[in-house]
């Protein structure tokens, strides 16, 4: 998806003028560990793109709370209630569940993963299931993002956002989510 891969590219950009001076092979290595992995998505995306619709059509898109996650809902007898909607606006679904599932400070399991893409795909709003093959597709594209977003975090050290994303990669990938 092209709004995904320019959210990456803005962080990346951010994170290259960023002078953090300490433990900076640290973070170049993480970089570099990205950077590859960045480039193998993008030319597997190619692939995909010719052999499944990859955008959204209008009717396909959901009024999204874009900031969803554990940490803007409320459970309140058995209701669950959103909060937040500073970004809101129409979006694809696959979208909404990787940013609920793959949230770097909310660890989901494969099974919670599961549960909720079910959910969201029994709710039928949607006139197509190419929502759930967008997601697969671009899963990675989103665990790099999260990345990128750690490695842009402000008040940690350089060897703590390593470890942070080290953390994060090896979860992502213990539950099918990432190859990196």
């Amino acid at each position: 998806r092209e709004d995904l891969k320019n959210q990456i590219r803005k962080k990346r950009i951010k994170f290259r003028g960023e002078k953090l001076g300490e433990r900076i092979e640290i973070l170049d290595l993480t970089e570099r560990i990205l950077e590859h992995a960045w480039k193998r998505i993008e030319r597997d995306a190619l692939l995909y793109r010719q052999n499944i619709k990859c955008d959204a059509a209008k009717e396909d898109q959901i009024l999204s709370p874009s900031d969803i996650g554990i940490h803007n809902m409320l459970l309140k007898q058995e209701e669950l209630y959103f909060l937040d909607f500073e970004y809101a606006g129409m979006d694809d679904l696959s979208k909404l569940a990787a940013d609920l599932i793959m949230q770097p400070e909310h660890k989901i399991t494969e099974e919670e993963e599961n549960y909720i893409v079910n959910k969201l795909d029994d709710q039928e709003m949607l006139k197509t299931k190419d929502w759930k093959l967008r997601y697969e597709m671009t899963k990675e594209l989103h665990c790099i993002k999260w990345c990128y977003i750690i490695l842009n975090s402000k008040g940690i050290s350089a060897e703590d956002k390593a470890k942070k994303i080290d953390k994060y990669i090896q979860w992502q990938n213990k539950n099918n989510r990432s190859n990196l």
